[in-house]
């Protein structure tokens, strides 16, 4: 049973960086978050490096890991803007729309069509979702959909969303052109390496914000690598079925935590929502095995 204690810590760690996170936007502005926190897990994780077994690297690899960094670094500043905008139990959820873009790109780019039990996982994951916002139901029975796109952070997690189910695949490709650790070692430093050197180039960081607010930013770069290290792990135990589904739960804790620590209303209906689309999630995971 160690792969579910180290699956329960992946779900853990991606919770509380979500609230730490927010609590961080409140200073300085996503970009900002985004390059100090995976600098801050780049130099923890880095030092691995030195004891990993390197694979044979191809070119192939350095092309998967600028493109599947590339846009994981952009996925990450939309991420946090995403929760900036709005309510973590609003917001967040909607990550759980990746599989269903998987399942809806997988005939093209693989040539996989949907099963019966993933088709189920598409119905469970729009029904949850529809349930997150049931509070707006009084407008119109179609007005939990209008909020999706209505309100910005659910609107940019549904970016999110899309460019995940994208980098999902590339990472595939990445892990079976090196090896999972050190993938994801690479993985870490490059994103830092991206987001870094464009918030210096392009953002101005406010330096005095930077410097009050660095023991939080250096946390949520630990529970960066944290999760990374525990994600990989897990990954390395269990089934890949398993390790996603356990990572998605982050949401129902986020919810949850949010809920108390944040004062955010409504967590009744968004953390049934949340635990049916966690249901579609799994649903669909279980179709592609």
């Amino acid at each position: 049973m160690t792969w579910l204690l180290f699956a329960f810590l992946t779900a853990l760690t991606e919770s509380l960086k979500d609230i730490t996170g927010k609590l961080n936007l409140r200073h300085v502005d996503e970009f900002t978050v985004t390059s100090c926190m995976t600098s801050f897990a780049a130099l923890i994780l880095a030092p691995l490096l030195f004891f990993l077994p390197t694979p044979d690297l191809t070119l192939r690899f350095w092309i998967l890991l600028f493109g599947a960094t590339s846009l994981f670094s952009w996925s990450l500043i939309l991420y946090f803007r995403a929760i900036r905008a709005s309510d973590l139990s609003l917001s967040v959820p909607l990550v759980m729309y990746s599989p269903l873009f998987i399942l809806f790109l997988s005939p093209i780019l693989v040539g996989e069509l949907p099963t019966p039990l993933g088709v189920l996982g598409v119905f469970l994951i729009v029904i949850g979702s529809y349930l997150i916002n049931i509070r707006a139901r009084h407008i119109g029975w179609y007005a939990p959909f209008q909020a999706l796109v209505r309100e910005p952070g659910p609107r940019l997690m549904l970016f999110v969303a899309l460019i995940w189910s994208f980098t999902a695949n590339l990472d595939k490709l990445g892990l079976q052109a090196s090896s999972p650790v050190f993938w994801g070692v690479c993985h870490t430093v490059s994103t830092a390496t991206i987001c870094t050197t464009y918030t210096l180039l392009k953002r101005r960081p406010p330096w005095h914000a930077v410097k009050r607010a660095a023991p939080a930013l250096a946390l949520l770069g630990v529970l960066q690598a944290a999760h990374v290290i525990c994600y990989m792990i897990t990954m390395g135990l269990a089934l890949v079925v398993y390790g996603i589904a356990m990572k998605r739960a982050s949401v129902l804790i986020t919810i949850v935590i949010g809920s108390y620590w944040l004062k955010e209303d409504g967590v009744r209906e968004r953390l049934t929502g949340a635990g049916i689309m966690l249901g579609g999630v799994i649903a669909i995971l279980l179709s592609r095995q």
